[in-house]
């Protein structure tokens, strides 16, 4: 599969909207080329090799790392990520926050450091080039019930692998 680096960049935010805004974001980080660096899914459980575990851990520390965000739920799968981050205001004398794409610019960039380290230090799988695809979904979530059903996606995510178009099987 050719990678999508090669690709001109089309815009994926949207213009009218502040990513700074206090609420809810459902993202989702796929693998350059959608390689499957980050564990397994068995019996329709997804189980975490080193690198799934390393990143799941640069996750669980964004509340204490990037003022106002923080972790809601998360899925890691082989080859994707997808999490639900909050934005919670923030106090008059503090820093703006980050924005939704500067705090994945950095989950990438500390991802793809350790990844680096892992393949140095541990024997972790190799990647060509790139550890993560150029961008990442996103999806503003409105609503109580939004967020709901996209918590039960996650959570129900490794059950349905078998028939995830992110699967590189299918």
């Amino acid at each position: 599969m050719p990678s999508d680096y090669k690709t001109p960049r089309k815009r994926l935010r949207l213009s009218t909207c502040n990513y700074r805004t206090t609420g809810y974001y459902f993202i989702t980080i796929c693998t350059c080329n959608r390689e499957c660096l980050l564990g397994n899914i068995v019996e329709g459980k997804m189980h975490l090799n080193a690198a799934g575990k390393m990143i799941q851990h640069v996750l669980e520390a964004i509340q204490n790392i990037y003022l106002g965000w923080h972790l809601d739920t998360n899925i890691i799968m082989p080859n994707h990520v997808h999490a639900i981050l909050r934005l919670y205001k923030h106090a008059i004398n503090q820093p703006t926050p980050l924005s939704l794409s500067e705090l994945i610019r950095n989950i990438k960039t500390l991802t793809t450091k350790n990844y680096c380290a892992g393949v140095s230090t541990q024997n972790w799988q190799t990647f060509d080039k790139h550890l993560w695809q150029r961008s990442y979904h996103e999806h503003i979530i409105r609503g109580e019930q939004n967020l709901n059903n996209i918590r039960e996606y996650i959570h129900n995510n490794p059950k349905q692998w078998h028939e995830d178009s992110y699967n590189p099987q299918m």
